[in-house]
């Protein structure tokens, strides 16, 4: 079955950072890649299909803190 994944850059308010990154231990189909020199976080989100992708997306834009998620990479592997 092929896999979803995404490389995915988070960008939230600097003072929410600890917020954000204990939301995130919530999301089992995320991880944090690395912190990147602008301080937004570069994450890798792995789903089955595109609409679960897009979903996890739009659930990471509602932690609070939130300034954006913007997608870099979206591609499916077997």
């Amino acid at each position: 079955m092929p896999i979803t994944a995404a490389s995915v850059i988070l960008k939230f308010k600097s003072e929410e950072e600890d917020n954000i990154r204990q939301a995130l231990q919530k999301f089992s189909q995320v991880s944090i890649e690395e912190q990147a020199p602008s301080g937004d976080l570069i994450l890798y989100v792995e789903e089955n299909d595109y609409q679960s992708l897009h979903k996890t997306c739009s659930e990471l834009e509602k932690i609070p803190g939130t300034l954006g998620v913007y997608p870099c990479y979206v591609g499916e592997a077997e």
